[in-house]
């Protein structure tokens, strides 16, 4: 019998905001992130879309803040994503501050707590907050 390859999820044509929760899946979710230096990190876990309010424009909000070359996110980039999720109703979710080294545009560690809409079981936990890459 032949090893199974990695199973791999390219978000590179996902047009929205979404979480990566980390849980063993099997299954590792990519985008392309960190803006004109495009990196691919790799996280292993389960999808979800990210419901995003009519008339919100957080998609927008974010690409535009986070354009050209970027490295980690800095606290004043943590802190508008925060502001941004709340604006949206996303009262569970917060920028996970011990990661911002390993944080991007478009790749963003973050903390969930329960009770997210359309998480059951999973309690609180860790997860990426990812979006199309703005370069």
């Amino acid at each position: 019998m032949e090893p199974q390859s990695k199973r791999v999820i390219s978000l590179g044509h996902f047009n929205n905001v979404g979480l990566i929760v980390k849980v063993a899946s099997g299954v590792v979710y990519t985008n392309q992130a960190a803006g004109y230096e495009c990196k691919h990190p790799e996280v292993e876990g389960v999808f979800v879309p990210l419901r995003v309010k009519p008339g919100k424009a957080e998609l927008y909000s974010l690409t535009q803040h986070f354009k050209g070359a970027w490295n980690h996110i800095t606290q004043l980039d943590a802190e508008f994503i925060d502001r941004v999720l709340r604006r949206n109703g996303h009262v569970q979710l917060w920028v996970d501050q011990t990661k911002l080294d390993q944080s991007y545009e478009a790749w963003v560690h973050i903390r969930v707590d329960a009770g997210v809409d359309g998480l059951f079981g999973f309690g609180s936990c860790e997860a990426v907050l990812t979006w199309p890459n703005s370069d």
